[in-house]
């Protein structure tokens, strides 16, 4: 197709009990919530801008505002201590700042981007988590599950806030923006700070640039 008009980035992985490696050496968290992302998007970009009006949709969480900052020398938890929802926390917030620093660089090419919290959904996300538990932290997950499951989303509910990313009428000078519960909604100090998207995309484009 040379056409595209919906683009939703919602591939991931979730606090990872161990630090591990795609096959280009990024640790896999922000392998795979991050970087595959805006490599697909990259690709597609002219799909999207030829079927313009079109829209992106990036997964991030609310899980972005935990991460104060990128720390920008050690990206992969190569030299600092590994530390599973840290790395969870920072993939997130790469999400919202990719989103809003790809809604300026499309800006007048009717090509809108949006980031989404979806909300605490029943999915198997978090299965990698729990298996890499201790034994007793299993037993305490198992008896709290069912009150859990209360408070989760289904599926079809944690669904809205993306598909209201797609189709909703939005207004053009909301592209970049970070919703939740199909609103727009606070977000991270560096989410539109244009430098830090500068240097996000600078970073990504130049690991995914063959040596």
């Amino acid at each position: 197709h040379t056409q595209l008009h919906i683009l939703v980035n919602n591939a991931g992985v979730m606090a990872l009990p161990e630090r591990r490696e795609s096959a280009d050496g990024v640790e896999l968290q922000l392998a795979t919530n991050h970087v595959g992302h805006f490599r697909l998007t990259s690709l597609l970009r002219p799909a999207l801008e030829a079927g313009a009006p079109s829209r992106v949709v990036v997964l991030s969480s609310k899980a972005h505002l935990r991460c104060p900052a990128f720390q920008w020398d050690d990206m992969s938890f190569a030299a600092r201590p590994y530390e599973p929802w840290a790395a969870y926390c920072q993939s997130k917030l790469a999400n919202a700042v990719f989103a809003a620093e790809l809604s300026r660089r499309t800006r007048g090419t009717n090509v809108n981007v949006f980031s989404v919290h979806p909300g605490v959904v029943r999915t198997g996300l978090g299965d990698a988590m729990i298996w890499g538990m201790p034994l007793w932290k299993k037993i305490g997950v198992a008896l709290v599950s069912p009150l859990l499951l209360l408070l989760f989303k289904d599926q079809w509910h944690g669904a809205q806030t993306s598909i209201h990313a797609c189709i909703a009428p939005i207004p053009d000078e909301l592209s970049g923006s970070y919703f939740a519960d199909c609103a727009v909604a606070p977000a991270h100090p560096l989410v539109q700070d244009e430098e830090t998207g500068r240097k996000l995309w600078e970073w990504t484009e130049q690991l995914l640039t063959p040596d």
